[in-house]
Order: C-alpha cells, then sequence, then structure tokens
C-alpha cells in the first residue's frame, strides 16, 4: 500500500518555477548521418522573472534557427510558481503565426496566415494544463528524484490536449563547453515520442537532448546563434 501510495504522489507532482535559474544559454542543433555529427541550427533560450496582470510571472524566450530553412520564436508568459501559461506567442521567421491567450477552462487562439489574414477561435480544455511548446525548462523544474515517473498534460496549438511522459533514468557527469556538469538523465516528450535530456542538477537548465538523429547541446556563448540571425 505504501509502494502504491509514494507512486500515486510522484505522479501529481507539478513543476515548481522557483527551481529555475534567470539567465540566457544558447545550443547547438546538431544532425547525425552515417556516424558524423553536424550543427545545422542554433537555438536561444531565455528566463526572466516578470509580472502579468498584476501577477509574479516569468518569461521565456526559445528562438530555434536553421539558416534558411526554419526560424521560430516562442515567448512564453507562465505563472512564477506552477509555470501554468497565461500566454504564448509564436512566430516564424519574425511574422506572427499562433498567439494562445490561456484564461479559466479554455484558450482563446489567433493565428495568422501567409497573407496575414487573423482569425480568432476558443478552444475549451479537459483539465488545467502546462504548455506544450516548452520542453527542457518545463522538465528541470520536476522535483527529478531518481526513479520519478511524473504525466503533465498539456496544450498546444497544432496538437491539442497530450500529456508530457517524463521518467527520471540516472544521472552522469558530462563535458560542456561551459566546463564539466553533473546532468539528470530523462526520457522525456509526448506520449509515443520520447526523447533523452539532460538537466543541470545545479543549475537546473536544460544541458542537451537526443532525439533519435537529432540533437541539442549547449554552446560556449551565443556567438553562433546571433551571427546566423543577422
Amino acid at each position: 500500500m505504501l509502494a502504491i501510495a509514494l507512486a500515486a504522489a510522484l505522479s501529481t507532482a507539478t513543476p515548481d518555477a522557483t527551481r529555475l535559474p534567470e539567465g540566457t544559454w544558447c545550443y547547438a542543433l546538431t544532425a547525425t548521418k552515417d556516424g558524423a555529427s553536424q550543427v545545422v541550427g542554433h537555438t536561444f533560450q531565455s528566463l526572466e522573472r516578470t509580472t502579468h496582470a498584476g501577477k509574479p510571472a516569468i518569461e521565456i524566450v526559445v528562438h530555434q534557427r536553421m539558416g534558411a530553412k526554419f526560424d521560430m520564436r516562442d515567448v512564453f508568459v507562465l505563472d512564477a510558481k506552477t509555470l501554468r501559461p497565461f500566454e504564448v506567442t509564436n512566430t516564424r521567421f519574425g511574422k506572427p503565426h499562433v498567439r494562445d491567450v490561456y484564461a479559466g477552462t479554455g484558450v482563446t487562439e489567433m493565428r495568422w496566415d501567409d497573407a496575414g489574414k487573423e482569425t480568432t477561435s476558443n478552444k475549451p480544455l479537459a483539465k488545467p494544463v502546462w504548455e506544450g511548446n516548452l520542453f527542457g525548462l518545463m522538465f528541470a523544474a520536476l522535483p527529478l528524484r531518481a526513479g520519478d515517473e511524473y504525466a503533465i498534460p498539456f496544450f498546444q496549438y497544432d496538437k491539442g490536449e497530450g500529456t508530457f511522459d517524463i521518467k527520471v533514468t540516472g544521472e552522469r557527469d558530462i563535458d560542456t563547453p561551459l566546463g564539466k556538469r553533473h546532468a539528470i538523465v530523462l526520457q522525456a516528450g509526448p506520449t509515443g515520442s520520447q526523447a533523452e535530456y539532460l538537466i543541470g542538477a545545479k543549475p537546473r537548465i536544460e544541458l542537451g537532448y537526443t532525439a533519435g538523429p537529432f540533437g541539442q547541446a549547449l554552446a560556449p556563448s551565443c556567438a553562433a546563434f546571433e551571427a546566423a540571425t543577422k
């Protein structure tokens, strides 16, 4: 009975944004083919504490760029404690694509087509959710004790409602451009689409992930990202 109760308690653990530090980090996006890896893009990520409608909030920016092929920027405004979303704005190549505003049991969604025409719709939610476009930092806000497993409900503007399945599989020391880091190892992602995530034990930041032939690894600075966006 104790084991069952413990498992239930772990499954209901929620993200705690106070575990996350403020800061800016950049990453190299890589692809591996025939055993050789190459850098194919760059990611910028930042976290800043702010307010939203008079409430303590966190603003997270994630900007991914892969040359002329892909350019996507998400700005998340989230509750400063729970990371539950207030709103998210998604742009593609600098143009507005989707804006989701969360309130109560639904999402008001604005979309823009290639010609810039806006449409608005209201989407009900079956349960409280987290933002489905936010991965590493959301995972980093969980307790992440050895052996923990979590099921975190999300909403994502293209996929609708779903679940992040997260399992803490171990720990290991890794070498990064910023020195050796102790990493918590996760198998995490939407149900049926798992990747290995490396989360820094201290500070709690995303160190990288591997998903099949693709991956992301911490960069020594944001110089490569800044050069790619000029």
